[in-house]
């Protein structure tokens, strides 16, 4: 995969769309991703605030 620019097309090989969707995802996430990305980092951040408050 070469991303040189990104006003450049980008081309990728792929043998499926949920492949070629999430190699999207990572050069430009969409938004479900990212509200996925938020949460799981929400929940971390909880969890450790817990841990630090059982010590």
């Amino acid at each position: 995969m070469i991303v040189n620019n990104l006003n450049q097309t980008i081309r990728i090989k792929t043998n499926s769309k949920t492949e070629f969707k999430r190699m999207l995802d990572v050069i430009r996430p969409s938004a479900q991703t990212r509200k996925s990305l938020e949460y799981r980092k929400s929940v971390k951040q909880a969890q450790s605030k817990l841990n630090k408050a059982a010590f």
